[in-house]
């Protein structure tokens, strides 16, 4: 079973720690939540993970294998793809060309094929195509292929991101804040994605600010505060946790 191992995790921005000897699993076919109040270091542990930034101390290991060193496109091609908090779409292209965007890491062909325009390339042209189809029908987004980007609601270019990652084909999926002003209907939907794509067995790893959505749909939830790991456990005992309270409301 695949698994993200975050060993000893740490990394400062001057003198203060962002993330602290943060330690944790994210398992495959679970849903894995990290909450925490603002500045709370969630999103540069995403960060850290992708290779955006690099680690102080500790490690990431995927699969056994300490990826912390590598570029963000070896971590990629590893198998780990994320979202971001704020969209980051090809808005003057369609969304069916933004969601076959994820798929080169799979792509077989070479630059001279690309140029001449083989049957090769064609050929693969119309696989990415029809599994772009599939995730836009996943994510009942088949009407808007053609659209683009640039033009969908807020919630949709959300799904296309989403869409995007998961073009990739990835063993752990990293979502940063996905159902962000999205309705509860919406966030619904997503929801049931999310828990389909962990019983596939994806890994998932989820930060998010919508506690109903997370107490819904995590099996397991980690709590930072101030970089620093203060709670972890299933959603319910672990929201419960009076640091976790005090973190959120303050004494």
């Amino acid at each position: 079973m695949t698994s993200l191992v975050l060993q000893g995790m740490s990394r400062r921005f001057g003198g203060l720690f962002a993330v602290r000897e943060l330690s944790l699993e994210v398992p495959s076919g679970k849903v894995t939540g990290l909450i925490g109040p603002n500045g709370a270091g969630k999103s540069t542990v995403v960060n850290l993970i992708a290779g955006l930034l690099k680690l102080d101390a500790g490690s990431v290991v995927l699969d056994g294998q300490d990826i912390s060193m590598l570029p963000p496109h070896r971590i990629a091609a590893a198998g780990i793809a994320r979202t971001f908090q704020n969209i980051r779409l090809l808005k003057e292209a369609s969304v069916l060309d933004n969601v076959m965007s994820g798929m080169h890491l799979h792509d077989r062909t070479t630059l001279i094929e690309r140029l001449m325009g083989s049957r090769k390339v064609r050929r693969q042209e119309l696989e990415f195509a029809d599994q772009a189809r599939g995730l836009l029908a996943r994510f009942g987004m088949a009407e808007y292929a053609h659209r683009l980007a640039g033009e969908l609601s807020y919630g949709h270019q959300r799904r296309v991101e989403i869409m995007r990652a998961l073009a990739a084909r990835p063993l752990v999926l990293l979502l940063d804040e996905p159902v962000a002003g999205m309705n509860d209907v919406e966030s619904a939907d997503l929801a049931r994605i999310f828990r389909s794509l962990a019983q596939e067995g994806v890994a998932v790893l989820l930060i998010e600010h919508n506690m109903p959505f997370v107490a819904g749909l995590c099996d397991h939830i980690h709590v930072l505060s101030s970089g620093e790991l203060i709670a972890s456990g299933p959603a319910d005992s672990a929201l419960r946790d009076p640091r976790v309270i005090e973190a959120y409301l303050g004494t």
